[in-house]
């Protein structure tokens, strides 16, 4: 099967002829601070603990952010991050078709096929910049779907229109709403749809990538509870470790680490965004995330080419599009890294796109002399 996320350092490497450890990886979308300090302690306090079975369902955890987002704990389950919960989803609930307006994650997609539902791919008008289109999304709608949507949206970053959200789940009621929050948490204003939650909206949160642990992975849901039951059953016993709840446990309540990383994920974001908007031929989708989807128009050059150049010359990853509905092989997604890291790929993209184009020009006088 193949892989096709970001974050494979081992395939990285590989291509590079490198060890994992020199990869820069700008493919998977983790805050750039890192780990929080304390999460090494908690791990080694809690080492005793894995000759024993984690709870199956993560109870203390469970009351932890119950508590911090003032939420009925049985309307809350915990997931080994937010894709198992996606998974889960199209098998636990009952419609027998899906709404997934495109671009945006690819396993939403992959959840309702696995899941065996017709699924309504809905695209943009081409001329709105990649934004999701809510006429063509409202006339899709029968009125017993589920819909996935990104807030912030998987790739372009933007979010949801909150008064547009609003009156479609209201003239909806039968319509299960899936809002993945797994990058809320990098936006600078506070933009949850948590306190505005309906009774037919089911969010998504990931732990993993605010918290820079994409090795341990954690994740949440918030529903109603007879849904938190019925996706309950679909999910593995013990699929969330020991390590995970305690770090998790910790984390709810870490505002300070947070407050810092929405800061200069904003900052580094900004700056970056300038970056690569004045390389020539690169258009620059401006989000709220972690994260910046790139689009090329380079005669001779995809964005599949420049990501194999930069891992090849420069070590450093990116995340090609072509696999996202409704994107090519002309789209990239890079994650918002630590200042140095930023330059050195913006450094590095400029120093391939001019050896290319010097390859062309002496390509091109070659057969003009023939």
């Amino acid at each position: 099967m193949i892989y096709q996320h970001g974050g494979n350092i081992t395939t990285w490497a590989r291509m590079a002829q490198c060890d994992e450890s020199e990869i820069c990886d700008f493919s998977a979308n983790i805050n750039p601070l890192g780990p929080p300090r304390w999460i090494e302690s908690v791990i080694e306090k809690n080492v005793d603990r894995i000759a024993s079975y984690p709870d199956p369902y993560s109870e203390k955890l469970v009351y932890a952010i119950a508590e911090k987002l003032q939420v009925d704990q049985n309307k809350i389950l915990v997931g080994n991050g937010a894709t198992e919960i996606i998974y889960s989803l199209p098998m636990a609930l009952e419609h027998s078709s899906a709404i997934i307006p495109v671009p945006s994650y690819m396993d939403y997609f992959l959840a309702c096929k696995r899941g065996n539902l017709k699924i309504n791919l809905v695209s943009p008008d081409s001329s709105n910049q990649l934004d999701l289109d809510w006429s063509r999304l409202e006339a899709s709608i029968h009125g017993d779907e589920i819909i996935f949507l990104g807030h912030p949206n998987n790739p372009t970053g933007h979010l949801l229109d909150f008064l547009k959200l609003t009156r479609l789940i209201e003239r909806f009621p039968q319509v299960t709403f899936v809002i993945d929050e797994s990058f809320i948490d990098f936006v600078e204003s506070n933009s949850s749809l948590l306190m505005t939650r309906s009774k037919n909206m089911i969010l998504i949160r990931s732990m993993t990538k605010i918290y820079a642990i994409p090795g341990i992975r954690l994740g949440y849901v918030i529903a109603e509870s007879d849904d938190i039951e019925r996706i309950k059953a679909f999910l593995p016993s013990w699929s969330v470790n020991v390590f995970a709840c305690e770090i998790g446990i910790h984390a709810i309540n870490d505002d300070k680490y947070l407050d810092r990383s929405r800061y200069e994920v904003a900052r580094q974001r900004e700056k970056l965004c300038r970056q690569l908007s004045q390389i020539h031929g690169f258009k620059v989708f401006k989000g709220c995330a972690n994260f910046l989807l790139i689009k090329m128009d380079i005669p001779g050059l995809t964005a599949s080419g420049l990501r194999d150049s930069l891992i090849q010359r420069e070590k450093i990853a990116i995340r090609v599009c072509d696999n996202f509905h409704g994107l090519n092989n002309n789209y990239f997604r890079v994650a918002v890294k630590s200042d140095v890291d930023n330059a050195r790929l913006v450094i590095s993209i400029r120093k391939i796109l001019s050896t290319t184009k010097m390859t062309k020009e002496m390509s091109g006088e070659k057969q003009g002399r023939e």
